[in-house]
């Protein structure tokens, strides 16, 4: 199961400024020694297939809130806990609807901030978990899908360049199931730009994105795909 979502609305709530004099709009912005920073997103997602023979359409639905707490003013632990909901009624004949609207996923992770002069650098690393049969019900019951929960790890390198109202930035990111035979891995890399005015914030990026997978019987499939993200935010 990929985690591929196009955050379309998010509102935060700020407890605390950054130690680097950043807001909460900011890619490199984590909660200071002791603070907390709550997240709330909900995302709409629609997606369009066409292999040339036939035409498909996937919508989805998805709820999140994170909480980060600054262990240090550069180093912070993150919770998170998502649901997916509201499925494409128009897909249960083909056996991928899911199961109903309780369809959790879980993370805990950590940040970590480095800054020199005006270059900045952020990493990250996330575990994820998931019941898969709170998704799929008895559809995949003999199937390893179905037996287990979904486990990931994933990590990510930001490196960015403050150079006032304008930040260009670079980000790489890798996933990787853990656990199960299909080892499903998938990587990204986007060139982002933060651009800044009184009250309002632009950011914009182009990202490419692969992944790898190998199913039951030993191939190997590969995807990839180029996304444009653009995301603007009001103080």
């Amino acid at each position: 199961m990929k985690f591929r979502t196009l955050l379309l609305a998010s509102a935060a709530v700020m407890f605390t400024t950054s130690a680097m004099a950043v807001d909460i709009t900011n890619p490199f912005y984590l909660p200071t020694k002791g603070k907390f920073l709550s997240d709330t997103s909900v995302e709409m997602n629609r997606g369009k297939t066409d292999n040339g023979v036939e035409e498909g359409v996937e919508k989805s639905a998805y709820a999140r809130e994170e909480v980060a707490y600054g262990v240090t003013d550069n180093f912070a632990v993150v919770l998170g806990i998502g649901n997916t909901f509201d499925y494409d009624k128009s897909a249960e004949e083909d056996g991928h609807s899911l199961n109903n609207d309780h369809n959790f996923d879980y993370s805990v992770g950590v940040k970590y901030n480095y800054v020199n002069g005006k270059l900045m650098t952020q990493t990250g690393v996330t575990y994820r978990t998931a019941d898969l049969e709170t998704y799929t019900s008895n559809y995949y019951e003999d199937r390893e899908t179905n037996e287990r929960w979904m486990k990931s790890l994933d990590g990510y390198v930001r490196v960015g360049y403050d150079m006032g109202c304008i930040t260009p930035y670079t980000e790489f990111t890798a996933m990787g199931e853990l656990d199960r035979d299909a080892n499903e891995q998938e990587y990204s890399w986007k060139l982002g730009m933060l651009k800044a005015w009184d009250k309002a914030r632009l950011n914009a990026g182009v990202r490419y994105t692969f992944d790898e997978t190998e199913d039951s019987d030993g191939g190997n499939g590969h995807n990839e795909r180029v996304d444009l993200e653009l995301g603007v935010d009001y103080l």
